[in-house]
């Protein structure tokens, strides 16, 4: 190849040096088609781990000729580009974020590359990234571009996903929401069945009123207009946060309600929002661009997909633009709230606590141990997060002095506050008869508790606001749980709290709040992205999951941990999960348990009055991530190997978490009550993790009931060898003789006295329930538990 025909692929050139194309120019596709171009190989692979053919990022480069972005424009891409940020996970072998070595990088270090992160971003911050690619091909159509030329869908959707989340940090986003709420203020519906135009409109429309910013960025025009709902609001940000033109917002009426322009007739960019049925009533000029919806784009996919539009709200006014009104109306009664949030606080810490008075709520189906989910952390939390219920004067004393309250005295004020909630909401109904149910005072305390316990446990990385439609639909759940007319029923106060009763334990339903790890994930994809996809797959728990430029991981991927408070810990994060340079959008488990062969272990048997810890046990281990990509490109495999001196072990990070969320509560350390009396027969493991059948007839010789103890591991190899048991015992079965099988539990020990651990296994003994040949549940004594045997787990 001669160096005059030889040409660099354009991603390594400035965009003067691009062949074929030129800044806000036209593009020579004459030229581009007899042009031959030279790569490394290094950038190809970038390209390949990424999912992005060369010619798509071409595509890219072409569609970035397009535009011009603005001086605004400009600094507000560099700075975003500049603020990028990631987190590496366990020993480094995953990255989470945006990594030096991300192909957004590589197409920043062009004029035209950036021009084409700006819109890809852009579009994919409140769109879903299907949409946002279907406006790309849209925008290859509008801007005459060869057929032969266009990428496939899949291609141009690869492309999105390298460019989400570069501008979800800057207030892009919350403009558009703060655009949008003005509209719905200034819209008069045609007529009582008409509405504001919401959700995404066609991508043919969004792309050709894009390509009108396009021209005016050209200067081939002075003025354009643009007609529709939400989708208006966005591309009026669009022509202020990229290209700085003056924007004027008008309504149906043709009245200014906002303006950048000093005229009308200066803005550079009309907004008119209308409702439903607006095109045979109004009279549309060539340079006015109509963002309607349209029937035809349903048929790509998923009409809720391709629907959604989401955009950010800041955290500090979010219940106001969600409740409006009503929640006004809620804070005259701050002794009410603030007392009904401080009792709920006080119960949530007897369970996190394990406290020995808990009522009639399980144990078992609780899982909220982080201190920003109970007590006074609960309290902090509500201040931090939602400070605009504290423009009242009261409300954060009524919370602390009910926080600090008894348990049966939490109980009966809580009862007492949800009574007058649902008294005032009754007559405050009855003069205001439109109020939607979801919108009552219980379900609205009852939501800001269930909400603050679950966001207690999330950690956004780096400061990041929640989605308005991702808000509506978690306070949706709850009022699933919380309709009124299951007020004072059975069970209508664990309903508002969202505890499961032990009685129910069997079939929880609140317990998807607690300790349901595919739930929360779920959840906190609704906050910050506005919709989430459920698991393919109900038996592999998802552990790290990439939607529109978010990134949610649990916290197990950053280190093996058997703490509770961690292990329920979901981190949120823009960006993507990479491993060697390669994206993946879903990390999930391992679908079964490989086999392991046993190994040697050592016991120690006590009974009695006896010191049950010997001290920390020196197990040597060594973790390693493994990571196996599936058939579909962007989803892998992900699970620790934990390597002793006598197994291999598989640790599965979503399973491990609910395993430990399901255990944890049931320990409890009763200061009044402890003694160093061992009710149940014991064993202490010295060495080794698995135990063989005759370890198990070992223990139980002498009683059908007893206890394996782990002695107290402090140091980072502790940690992970508490994990393996978890993972190894937990409802585990093995048949060891011709009598019966070994029914076997866990419990994580919380608290530091292990003879209060042995005395909780020895209650839950005696009130097993064992299913019975008939398939029918009896609480029997263990001692005559027909011919089973019952391990107990204690670490």
């Amino acid at each position: 190849m001669s160096s005059s025909t030889a040409q660099s692929w354009p991603i390594a050139l400035t965009s003067s040096d691009s062949p074929g194309f030129q800044q806000a120019g036209q593009v020579d596709w004459v030229a581009f088609g007899n042009t031959v171009f030279s790569v490394s190989m290094a950038m190809v692979q970038r390209l390949a781990e990424a999912g992005v053919q060369p010619m798509t990022h071409g595509a890219g480069l072409a569609l970035g000729s397009r535009f011009k972005l603005g001086r605004i424009g400009q600094s507000q891409m560099e700075n975003a580009l500049s603020d990028l940020k990631g987190i590496a996970g366990f020993k480094e072998k995953l990255f989470f974020g945006f990594g030096v070595k991300s192909s957004v990088n590589m197409l920043s270090d062009t004029r035209l590359g950036m021009n084409c992160i700006a819109i890809c971003s852009v579009l994919s911050e409140v769109h879903s990234e299907s949409m946002a690619a279907r406006v790309l091909a849209q925008l290859w159509k509008t801007s005459d571009f060869p057929a032969e030329y266009e990428p496939s869908h899949a291609q141009f959707l690869a492309l999105v996903k390298v460019c989400s989340g570069v501008i979800t940090r800057t207030h892009f986003s919350e403009r558009v929401g703060f655009l949008v709420s003005n509209m719905l203020n200034h819209t008069t519906p045609m007529s009582s069945s008409t509405k504001f135009l919401r959700g995404a409109a066609d991508p043919k429309d969004v792309a050709e009123a894009l390509e009108g910013l396009f021209k005016l960025s050209r200067g081939e025009t002075k003025q354009i207009t643009v007609v529709g709902g939400e989708e208006a609001a966005f591309i009026a940000v669009v022509a202020e946060y990229l290209f700085g033109f003056t924007v004027c917002l008008e309504d149906d009426s043709f009245n200014t309600f906002a303006s950048s322009a000093a005229t009308r007739e200066e803005a550079q960019v009309l907004v008119r929002c209308i409702n439903e049925g607006f095109r045979s009533s109004l009279q549309l000029l060539d340079s006015t661009y109509v963002l309607g919806e349209s029937e035809e784009m349903f048929q790509y996919e998923h009409n809720d997909r391709m629907k959604h539009f989401a955009y950010r709200i800041p955290w500090e006014n979010c219940l106001f633009r969600i409740f409006g009104s009503t929640m006004k109306e809620l804070l005259k009664w701050p002794d009410l709230l603030g007392g009904f949030l401080g009792s709920t606080a006080r119960i949530y810490g007897a369970l996190a606590l394990s406290e020995a008075k808990v009522g009639p709520f399980s144990r078992k189906c609780f899982g909220s141990f982080a201190n920003a989910t109970y007590g006074r952390g609960f309290v902090e939390t509500v201040t931090e997060l939602f400070p605009e219920l504290f423009v009242v004067e009261g409300l954060h004393d009524a919370m602390l002095q009910a926080s600090e309250l008894s348990f049966d005295k939490a109980i009966d004020r809580i009862t007492f506050c949800l009574k007058r909630f649902d008294e005032i909401w009754t007559a405050y109904r009855y003069d205001v008869r439109d109020r939607d149910s979801r919108s009552c005072f219980v379900c609205i305390a009852a939501s800001i508790a269930r909400f603050v316990q679950m966001i207690g446990s999330i950690v956004a990385d780096f400061p990041l606001q929640p989605t308005q439609k991702g808000l509506e639909e978690i306070f949706q759940l709850v009022h699933e749980d919380v309709h009124p007319n299951i007020l004072f029923s059975d069970g209508w106060l664990s309903s508002v709290l969202g505890l499961d009763l032990e009685s129910r334990e069997d079939s929880p339903s609140a317990g998807r709040w607690q300790i349901n790890v595919d739930f929360l994930m779920a959840c906190a994809l609704k906050i910050y992205v506005g919709h989430s996809t459920p698991p393919q797959d109900n038996r592999q728990h998802r552990t790290a999951v990439v939607d529109s430029g978010v990134c949610i991981y649990l916290d197990i991927l950053y280190r093996p941990t058997s703490d509770p408070e961690l292990a329920r810990r979901i981190h949120v994060l823009p960006g993507l999960i990479q491993h060697r340079n390669r994206r993946y959008s879903i990390l999930e488990d391992p679908p079964d348990h490989p086999n392991e062969r046993g190994e040697h272990v050592e016991l120690h048997m006590v009974d009695g009055k006896s010191s049950l810890c010997r001290g920390a046990q020196d197990y040597e281990v060594n973790t390693n991530v493994l990571l196996t990509e599936t058939s579909q490109h962007d989803r892998a495999i992900m699970s620790y190997r934990v390597t002793t001196s006598y197994a291999n072990h598989i640790l599965q990070p979503g399973l491990l978490t609910h395993q430990l969320l399901v255990t944890s509560g049931c320990s409890v350390h009763d200061s009044t009550q402890c003694s160093d009396y061992i009710m149940l027969p014991s064993a202490i493991i010295q060495s080794g993790v698995r135990l063989h059948n005759s370890d198990y007839m070992n223990i139980l010789s002498t009683k059908r009931t007893a206890c394996c103890i782990w002695p107290t591991m402090e140091h980072d190899n502790g940690e992970v060898a508490k994990c393996v048991i978890v993972q190894l015992y937990h409802n585990r079965s093995h048949r060891v003789d011709s009598l019966g099988r070994v029914q076997e539990y866990v419990l994580l020990q919380k608290h530091p006295c292990l003879y209060c651990s042995n005395k909780v296994a020895a209650h839950i003994g005696q009130e097993l329930l064992y299913e019975t040949q008939r398939g029918q549940n009896r609480s029997v004594d263990a001692s005559t538990a027909m011919k089973e045997h019952v391990l107990f787990h204690i670490i």
